[in-house]
């Protein structure tokens, strides 16, 4: 693509083992609709990402700007190892063309 390598830091790793420790609190499924936008507000906002959390009325109706950069539809329950890295990689790539473009745009 024409970009360094992606490198994952630490404090990435933990904002999204909190987040996921909050939609298993809340009991969320794959199936369930949306985003746990509350959970994933305050996550941010313990990162001191204040500035990127959504409106109250936002997160009301669900929004926040974390898991919908480069999102991927899930339509099965199962995918294998190949298939996951398939979907990193074109999540990752259309991140990236969303940033150059530069129509990136907060909810």
């Amino acid at each position: 693509m024409g970009t360094g390598k992606v490198v994952v830091s630490s404090s990435a790793i933990e904002f999204a083992d909190k987040v996921s420790q909050g939609y298993k609190a809340g009991n969320w499924t794959w199936q369930s609709p949306g985003h746990d936008a509350r959970t994933i507000n305050n996550v941010a906002r313990s990162y001191g990402l204040d500035k990127e959390v959504t409106s109250p009325d936002g997160e009301a109706l669900g929004h926040q700007t974390f898991e919908n950069l480069a999102g991927i539809s899930i339509d099965n329950e199962k995918f294998t190892y190949s298939d996951l890295k398939r979907r990193v990689y074109d999540s990752i790539k259309g991140l990236c063309i969303i940033i150059v473009s530069g129509s990136m745009h907060k909810v």
